[in-house]
């Protein structure tokens, strides 16, 4: 399995098994990650951060729009149109880099990998109902969505980030080429305090994710998953 382990930045960023957010916890007292409290603030503290970057703040109307932009592209697995909105905001908010450096590169993998003809086929109709209507989309019946894995690039039955894979087969929220599991983007679980979450919690049973994680960060303590 070749495991993209490709870094914006050649030091690699400290990342322990804790965290805070004095937006959410103005205690400022430090929490541990992997339990209930972590997962249910992962989304807010995600949103937190890039109100917490150098020149980035909520009155900032141009960094909003290209956020706006960037978290419903990403979640909706339009790769292709995601990425300038990410890079725009790298270009414009420089200090958003640690933030946003894994969803370039995953958005820069996928849009790498040529459809086949089937795929070819499929995203010509998706972008043709996406394009209609929204009485004719409800008229309309489609099927099942399906969008393409952030891990290999190929189209695969859409399964929402958060479903739980029930056990270690993980064929509940798999990919159904390459198996892995979670293979939906996610702006809340791919961002830094969501890898971080599932690298402790030890949410993967491949050691890709760990490779790539431990690539990107150097984790204090390291996960024993």
């Amino acid at each position: 399995m070749v495991v993209e382990t490709t870094q914006s930045n050649t030091k690699k960023r400290l990342i322990t098994n804790h965290f805070k957010d004095k937006l959410l916890y103005p205690d400022g007292l430090e929490r541990e990650r992997a339990t209930y409290e972590d997962f249910h603030s992962v989304d807010d503290r995600a949103h937190n951060a890039f109100i917490n970057c150098s020149g980035v703040g909520p009155e900032n109307e141009e960094c909003s729009e290209l956020y706006n932009d960037a978290v419903w592209h990403y979640n909706n697995c339009r790769y292709t149109e995601a990425l300038p909105c990410f890079t725009k905001m790298l270009e414009v908010f420089p200090s958003t880099e640690p933030l946003i450096f894994y969803y370039i590169r995953r958005c820069e993998y996928v849009s790498s990998i040529p459809l086949q003809p089937e795929e070819i086929s499929y995203a010509a109709k998706l972008e043709r109902r996406i394009a209609k209507p929204r009485l004719l989309k409800w008229l309309v019946p489609t099927g099942e969505f399906r969008g393409r894995c952030k891990w290999c690039g190929r189209y695969t039955n859409y399964v929402g980030p958060e479903t739980p894979t029930f056990g270690a087969a993980y064929l509940n929220n798999c990919c159904r080429s390459c198996m892995r599991a979670y293979p939906m983007p996610s702006f809340k679980w791919d961002s830094p305090d969501g890898r971080a979450y599932s690298y402790y919690r030890g949410s993967f049973n491949d050691e890709a994710f760990y490779e790539e994680f431990e690539s990107d960060y150097d984790p204090k303590p390291v996960s024993k998953a």
